[in-house]
């Protein structure tokens, strides 16, 4: 194989680039690399993901909140494989912002009160609102009429500028980035931290906006190399799926679909912007079930230790993120075994996520 020089391609310093790409190329041919399988039928539960995806377990928390919107829009089939053309979109955002005009309305089918950030963020629900209302605003209300604005950049740069004002953007604008993709274009990737990791181990080390021109680059070469067309979108699912299966040798009961029916989850996955999160949740299912039983052991936890400056945002995040997971599982499976034990645990993560929150 010839070898791909980094001259070619202009990543600035942004990149730490290796010398010669061919490595990482080799690495990606040998991805399962497979094509979109099913996409979303409606812009509007194209925005639900987008927007629950940021830090958030898809297929626990995302996937179950989408079903629930279109379940009770009355969208029989929400997905469908790709591509999504000549089909009149069953939920327009005119019709979406009709049926939920208030927060609390999105919420009641939603029954998820995450928010866009531990510190300061809004209920998803109302970004959710909001996102919809701007593309609606600017006239964008189907499928189609993204797909149309996506070709139009002065009108599409006045969109995203509207968007950017939504909290919970994420780093480098990985929502907007996700929603495009969730739309149908499989050049916008969202590069999380396990792609980041894997481009890192094979020699290409960067950020994850010049991930997204190093994975279009990837795209060419690698089709030329199969002589059939790859997408970005490909490879950066084809990483992901790869790094996950890595992380589900160790939490296998964590990734695993809870639904067998096939849909759009297999093939879409949420924004693992905190990663690192999951392993102290993992921990801290482990503490917090024996609390009863270690009643007499203290553990002091200075908030304003200036060596740790993100352990209010790590703790109260871990805390949220598992208290809403045990709760989704009890409501996903009401007759669970460890039903109880679950609510009991959960109001025991609340109480201590409020604790930490009055000391400071």
């Amino acid at each position: 194989m010839p070898a791909l020089c980094v001259a070619r391609i202009d990543y600035g310093a942004l990149m730490s680039a290796p010398a010669d790409l061919s490595p990482v190329i080799e690495a990606v041919r040998g991805l399962d690399l497979r094509p979109r399988r099913w996409q979303w039928v409606s812009l509007s539960l194209c925005v639900v993901d987008a927007v629950y995806s940021i830090g958030a377990h898809y297929d626990r928390h995302v996937l179950p909140v989408v079903r629930r919107v279109a379940a009770d829009a009355g969208i029989e089939t929400p997905s469908v494989p790709p591509p999504v053309i000549d089909l009149a979109d069953p939920l327009p955002l005119e019709a979406f912002l009709d049926r939920y005009d208030t927060v609390d309305v999105l919420l009641a089918v939603t029954n998820n009160r995450q928010r866009t950030s531990p510190r300061g963020g809004i209920l998803k629900a109302e970004a959710v609102l909001q996102y919809a209302t701007i593309l609606h605003e600017h006239g964008i209300r189907t499928l189609d009429d993204a797909r149309v604005l996506l070709d139009e950049p002065q009108r599409l740069d006045a969109v995203e500028t509207a968007l950017r004002t939504v909290p919970g953007e994420g780093g480098f604008g990985v929502r907007r980035g996700y929603l495009w993709m969730l739309v149908g274009d499989e050049d916008t990737i969202k590069p999380d931290r396990m792609v980041l990791r894997w481009l890192a181990r094979h020699g290409a080390d960067v950020d994850a906006a010049t991930a997204r021109t190093l994975l279009s680059e990837l795209a060419t070469e690698v089709t030329r190399v199969l002589g059939r067309r790859v997408t970005a979108w490909e490879i950066d699912h084809a990483i992901w799926t790869s790094a996950r299966s890595v992380r589900t040798e160790l939490h296998t009961d964590e990734d695993k679909p809870r639904s067998e029916d096939p849909s759009i989850g297999p093939d879409t996955r949420g924004v693992d912007a905190m990663a690192e999160l999951a392993d102290i949740r993992d921990r801290l299912d482990t503490v917090l079930a024996s609390i009863g039983g270690q009643s007499s052991r203290r553990v002091v936890v200075d908030l304003d230790d200036p060596d740790e400056p993100d352990l209010h945002f790590v703790l109260t995040a871990a805390l949220r993120e598992w208290a809403d997971d045990l709760r989704h599982q009890v409501q996903d499976d009401p007759e669970h075994p460890n039903r109880a034990d679950f609510l009991r645990w959960a109001e025991a993560a609340d109480r201590l996520h409020e604790r930490i929150d009055e000391a400071l």
